[in-house]
């Protein structure tokens, strides 16, 4: 069933990577239809997140959970369909003027919550923003120059260079709106009180309880969204927040554990939503310590590293073993690409060459989350084979994201959502001045393949870009690639109208409850 799904969703995935600049192109898709899909509106849908929110700003922040929220309180530029598909969304229609001039026409009578009107000063106001504070939507918009009010409802952006994926970029944080008024009242306060024009108006939030938000009465799409309010709660035990789901204190929960993945299944008092993730999981090392700086030691630790197991005994078959950051989803997926198979003898081998054949000891940094603590643990086993002594700890995912932007650790289990165009994956993080580069790595010819899978406009050509950008990074292995995972959902029965979507984001605006 998984890798049916892969291969559906890697041919829908050439969508967006098609979806570039070529001469004078205007978008003509309409959103799609929204009121009949609300079986019933009202009722208050209660969320279980995989971890405590961080910074509610769109601008500032990364972390999965913040974006679920996000999805909700905001609207961005052009929108994302569960197909990765780009359709408008603030913007009606927009037109490649030149490759490096495109106007967007934008949805007229839009309010923000404070009621305030969203117009081309407030796009202006919110890419200049993103573009200038220290956050990572600084290395996405590189490559705008400028934004031109031409009139209310037009703005232009003026491009450095050509940039093939800027409307992929614009579905996410990069192309959110914030009201300028609310930004520069609140200041610093803003991250915890956010502002936009999306279906739901954010209402309050109690750190490490939950956090509510309510429909926005003069949100633009006719009838939506389906339900009153929509309150999230971080459960950060896995098996703690399968269970509030089934003694009913969760209505939706935003992962499952994958032991569970089959009894769920086979359960009518439950619905499961599964699809083929965009991204990746992975040990992230620090390339800038030692020992880690060696490449030798790291390609050992690859090396020495059984990813099948892990798919088998912890995963139980739902994942994908993964060498590289192009995921089964992305066109350039290549099932081939395993430059990395266990061998011990050749990771002793390469110990031996970085002159540290009697191994060495470091910490890994594990967020706690189930998984991920198991992984760790499987990997502390197969490490320690070749003379590598593996100690874990533990963190809170605060602290977790904290540390990752300081780069505080030796090395951690992480990984990666992924984006919908392959730049939001490599570029993000494995180009030297990537926003969440969190590794240090900085290769010359892995910056220039980026850079210039940036500037071309044939499909087929960034592929074959990226493709060569992932064989340098395997190679070099600033991550040890581990597995693909998809993204899987669950809901009672009550729950009408969710769909999953392979960029990792719970979309809520369509969704009811059954009394």
């Amino acid at each position: 069933m998984f890798r049916k799904m892969i291969l559906l969703a890697t041919v829908l995935a050439l969508v967006v990577l098609n979806d570039l600049p070529s001469g004078r192109r205007a978008a003509t898709v309409a959103a799609p239809a929204a009121a009949a899909l609300c079986t019933e509106h009202g009722g208050t849908i209660r969320v279980g997140l995989d971890s405590d929110l961080i910074n509610l700003d769109p601008d500032a922040s990364t972390s999965r959970p913040d974006r679920q929220v996000w999805k909700e309180v905001f609207n961005t530029l052009v929108g994302l369909t569960a197909e990765l598909k780009v359709i408008p969304e603030l913007a009606e229609s927009w037109e490649y003027k030149s490759p490096t001039a495109i106007v967007f026409k934008l949805r007229q009578g839009v309010k923000f919550h404070d009621g305030t009107d969203f117009d081309a000063d407030a796009v202006k106001f919110n890419i200049e923003r993103k573009k200038t504070i220290a956050g990572p939507r600084v290395s996405e918009l590189a490559s705008v120059e400028s934004v031109e009010v031409v009139d209310r409802s037009t703005v232009k952006f003026n491009l450095k260079e050509p940039f093939a994926p800027l409307l992929a970029i614009l579905t996410d944080g990069s192309g959110m709106m914030s009201s300028p008024t609310a930004v520069r009242r609140l200041g610093a306060d803003y991250a915890r009180n956010p502002v936009g024009t999306g279906p739901f108006r954010f209402v309050e939030w109690l750190k490490g309880d939950h956090l509510t938000v309510r429909r926005f009465d003069r949100y633009w799409e006719k009838d939506l969204p389906c339900a009153d309010e929509i309150r999230f709660i971080p459960v950060s035990d896995e098996a703690v927040k399968l269970t509030n789901l089934k003694t009913g204190a969760l209505d939706l929960v935003d992962s499952v554990p994958p032991k569970d993945v089959t009894g769920l299944k086979q359960d009518n008092k439950f619905k499961y939503f599964e699809v083929s993730d965009l991204g990746w999981r992975s040990v992230d090392i620090n390339v800038t310590r030692p020992p880690f700086d060696t490449k030798a030691v790291r390609q050992a630790m690859a090396w020495a590293i059984d990813r099948e197991v892990i798919v088998r005994s912890i995963l139980f078959g739902t994942g994908v073993v993964a060498h590289g950051p192009i995921s089964p989803m992305h066109p350039g997926y290549q099932r081939a690409f395993a430059p990395y198979r266990r061998n011990v003898e050749k990771a002793k081998g390469l110990l031996s060459e970085a002159g540290r054949a009697g191994g060495f000891r470091f910490t890994v940094m594990v967020p706690r989350f189930e998984v991920r603590e198991q992984v760790a643990q499987v990997l502390r086993e197969q490490l320690s084979e070749i003379g590598i002594q593996m100690d874990i700890q533990l963190v809170d995912f605060g602290d977790y994201v904290g540390r990752l932007r300081t780069k505080d650790y030796a090395a951690q289990m992480g990984g990666w959502s992924g984006r919908p165009d392959l730049d939001g994956s490599l570029h993000f993080m494995y180009h030297g001045r990537g926003s969440q580069n969190v590794t240090g790595y900085d290769n010359p010819k892995v910056n220039e393949l980026l850079d210039r899978a940036r500037v071309v406009t044939e499909p087929n050509t960034r592929v074959r870009l990226y493709q060569a950008a992932q064989a340098i990074v395997a190679d070099e292995a600033p991550s040890v690639f581990l597995f693909y995972l998809p993204q899987n959902e669950a809901a009672i029965a009550r729950v009408d109208g969710y769909r999953a979507s392979p960029d990792n984001i719970l979309r809520l605006k369509y969704v009811s409850i059954r009394k």
